[in-house]
């Protein structure tokens, strides 16, 4: 095992090495449809398999990195007798092709008279996000949720760090909330993490996609297949889409009674969207579905495209004999 230490430089460069792998703060999707909050697996295939471009830089992710020196000196003071350093280094185990960029290194005495270096990374958050979701219910105190653990322990992994910890800032109009927890590195962690990368870019070079969340994955959906190729497709025998089109009926009925019934039916049009892939329509016995790509050519705003779901004909009808 060899890990890369690249020392950051342009930031274009920097994303070209984490484009090639999956990077610490990606890594907790592939664990489950919902252990990681802003990533799922299919998003980070289709991104990785170059199907879908990396979004802009958002305003939470823009706080974070501005507002990094600031937790760093809060460590720097909640922590006196910790030697602290910001390493600006890319890390990268090449043969797993897993990647990190480490926020902070720590280096302290323990009480057996070893030097020991650590690995902490820094989070910030809102006051009313970090009582949501880094304070447990029953017992009130801090519990790092479980996406930053995985990110963390990942980063002790390529770092090879003797210990890690996560340092989590909250801002707000009640002023600055600091805290620092520390948490043991999991060796059995990393192995299965490496077997589920492997799984990824197996998946990625066969061009086969992980499970859709159909509830989170809607936008990356009609992002893959955003350009409909005029064709059209039979899909008369495929009983699942006859069902989506069924329960899209309902909810289309039903929108005007609230978002709840929109946002149900705009799921089960990612789905048909899944089923039709590129295709600008379908048949399904005497039904028509189109879903072809409306563009906006953008004059008072910028130019956008997507793809629009509309079904023609009686769906009662469809297997009815």
């Amino acid at each position: 095992m060899t890990i890369v230490e690249r020392e950051i430089g342009r930031r274009e460069e920097w994303l070209g090495w984490r484009e090639r792998n999956v990077n610490a703060s990606e890594g907790a999707c592939l664990f489950g449809e919902d252990a990681h909050p802003y990533l799922t697996a299919y998003r980070l295939w289709a991104l990785r398999s170059g199907l879908i471009q990396p979004d802009p830089d958002s305003p939470i992710l823009r706080r974070g990195r501005l507002l990094e020196p600031v937790a760093v000196e809060l460590l720097r003071e909640e922590k006196p007798m910790w030697q602290i350093w910001r390493p600006h280094l890319y890390l990268e185990d090449q043969e797993a092709r897993i990647g990190a960029t480490p926020d902070v290194y720590a280096e302290r005495s323990e009480p057996w008279g070893k030097r020991t270096r650590g690995n902490v990374q820094i989070k910030t958050a809102g006051h009313f996000a970090f009582r949501k979701n880094w304070i447990d219910a029953e017992t009130k105190l801090v519990e790092i949720p479980l996406w930053i653990a995985v990110q963390s322990s990942i980063e002790a992994y390529l770092s090879k760090a003797d210990w890690t910890a996560v340092a989590v800032m909250a801002v707000g109009d009640g002023g600055i909330e600091f805290h620092v927890e520390e948490f043991s590195i999991k060796p059995n962690l990393i192995e299965t993490y490496k077997g589920l990368v492997a799984e990824f870019w197996d998946a990625v070079q066969l061009g086969r996609p992980p499970a859709i969340n159909f509830d989170r994955d809607g936008a990356t959906l009609f992002n893959v297949y955003g350009d409909d190729d005029g064709s059209m497709i039979d899909l008369t025998r495929d009983s699942e889409i006859v069902g989506l089109l069924k329960a899209r009926k309902v909810h289309s009925a039903e929108e005007k009674r609230g978002r709840e019934a929109e946002a149900a039916r705009k799921t089960i049009d990612a789905k048909i969207i899944a089923r039709l892939g590129n295709a600008a329509s379908a048949r399904i016995g005497p039904v028509l579905v189109y879903a072809k790509t409306v563009k906006n050519k953008g004059y008072t705003i910028e130019p956008f495209q997507y793809r629009s779901v509309r079904v023609k004909g009686d769906v009662a009808l469809v297997g009815s004999g």
